[in-house]
């Protein structure tokens, strides 16, 4: 296992790597941007302040009956 600093893509991160798999995640926010392993190279992104009042509208169930 190996553990150390690494600057991936411009940000101070944190380097994960044990056997085939390693993992970087970024110092300031502790979120995971980065993950390889024997299968998988991916570059996880996140979206934030995107849900608006229509995406947590109570539904409209007037139409329904209790039984």
């Amino acid at each position: 296992m190996y553990i150390g600093s690494k600057n991936y893509d411009g940000k101070n991160c944190y380097y994960f790597k044990l056997n085939n798999q390693e993992e970087i995640i970024e110092k300031d926010t502790g979120l995971i941007i980065h993950i390889n392993d024997d299968t998988t190279y991916r570059d996880v992104t996140y979206a934030f302040d995107t849900v608006t009042d229509l995406d947590i509208e109570k539904p409209d169930i007037s139409q329904y009956t209790l039984q």
